[in-house]
Formats: structure tokens, C-alpha cells, sequence
């Protein structure tokens, strides 16, 4: 469990986080939802360490192990793909074989690449299979599915929920704009508007009904 209380970021004086309480429990999978300058990546920054706040506090009742996919997230490296993965999974202490890893995301034809020199979709596939190694408690996926085409923008859906079937007891945070996404990965969702948590809501019903949901609250809260 996540407990987060009276939590402020600034940014220029300007409020980019302002969370009164928030509690986020075990095994839940949450969707945050917001326009640009919402204060989503922020929030989930500091969820992760990667950045301070202002005020406030943010209390985990275990150790976490955690990870992300962010958006700008790159490998400034000159070695290749599987280099680099080899070179995470000694960062991480594992031994694991990239082959089934490489194959899975469809990757093993630009193995011998460097992570600057294939396509966007590509790049977001290899850093969600990064994401991965380490078996995280605490996942954080920004835009997962961004430069994906259609066909893998649902096998990202399906690969995501495979993992979570395995590790039920993980939290998983998406900041997403996709609805469809949403309503087949999460079973929570937050919206937020200038640093603000305006609507939370557990999502009920078939997977029509909470995409349908999702779409109101989303025209809703802007």
C-alpha cells in the first residue's frame, strides 16, 4: 500500500502537484488521466523517488521494486540492443536469456541495432521489455502504446495483462489518453486537472460500459 498525504510540487511557483490524500492499494491497477501540464509525470515521479516534494509525504508500507517506461526515457549508448539488455540484467543481478525476451516483442531482426537507429515503435517495445527484467511490485507506464502501430498497440494491451495475470499482487500506474487502453488494463482511474485529483472512480461493468464511463468523466473533467 500506498499512502500519500498533503503532497505539493512546485514549478516556477506554480502548483504542478497538490494532493490533499491518496491511498493506492495492493495489486491495484490505475489509470491517471489528465491534459498536458496535469501534473500526471509528476506525480508518478515522486511516487518513485525521482523527484522531491515541496511538502508532504509519501509512505510505503514495503519495499517496492520498481520501474517505468517514461516518454523522453532513452539509452544513451553506443552498444546494441542485446548489449544493452545483458548489460541491465547484470545491473539488476539476473540471468536471463534475451532471446525469448527479443522474440516475444518481435526485436531479434534489430537485436544487432543500437537503440538510436530503429524505429519509435521499436524503441517503446524494447523499453517496455527493459521495464520488465527486474520483476517489478511497482510499475509505471507513460503513454505506453505511443508509436506503436495498430496491430502491436493491442499486443502491448494483451502482454501487459498476461503479466499482471502472473503478478496480481503489483501496482501498476498508466497515464494514459486512451480509453480503450484504460478500460482493458485498469480497474481505477484518476483524473487531474492543475495538479488536482478531481474525480477517482473504480471502474465496474463489461469492458464496454467502463470504456463508455472513461469517455464521459474524460469530456467531464476537462
Amino acid at each position: 500500500m500506498i499512502k500519500i498525504s498533503n503532497l505539493v510540487y512546485l514549478y516556477k511557483n506554480r502548483k504542478v502537484v497538490d494532493i490533499s490524500k491518496l491511498i493506492i492499494k495492493q495489486g491495484e491497477k490505475i489509470a491517471i488521466v489528465g491534459l498536458n501540464g496535469a501534473g500526471k509525470t509528476t506525480l508518478v515521479e515522486i511516487i518513485l523517488k525521482l523527484k522531491k516534494p515541496y511538502e508532504g509525504e509519501v509512505i510505503f508500507d514495503r519495499n517496492y521494486i520498481s520501474n517505468a517506461v517514461f516518454q523522453d526515457s532513452n539509452f544513451i549508448s553506443d552498444i546494441n540492443l542485446r548489449e544493452i539488455f545483458y548489460l541491465y540484467c547484470n545491473l539488476y543481478s539476473i540471468k536471463k536469456s534475451h532471446f525469448k525476451y527479443f522474440q516475444k516483442f518481435n526485436l531479434l531482426d534489430v537485436e544487432n541495432n543500437k537503440f538510436k537507429n530503429i524505429s519509435g515503435g521499436q524503441q517503446q517495445k524494447f523499453k517496455f521489455l527493459i521495464s520488465l527484467l527486474n520483476d517489478p511490485t511497482l510499475l509505471v507506464l507513460d503513454e505506453i502504446s505511443t508509436s506503436l502501430d495498430y496491430i502491436w498497440r493491442n499486443k502491448i494491451v494483451d502482454i501487459i495483462n498476461q503479466y499482471l495475470e502472473i503478478k496480481k499482487e503489483i501496482i501498476l500506474l498508466l497515464i494514459s489518453h486512451d480509453p480503450k487502453e484504460i478500460a482493458s488494463i485498469c480497474n481505477r482511474v484518476l483524473f487531474m486537472k492543475t495538479g488536482k485529483i478531481i474525480i477517482d472512480i473504480n471502474l465496474k461493468g463489461s469492458y464496454k460500459q467502463r470504456q463508455k464511463d472513461i469517455e464521459r468523466l474524460m469530456k467531464e473533467s476537462v
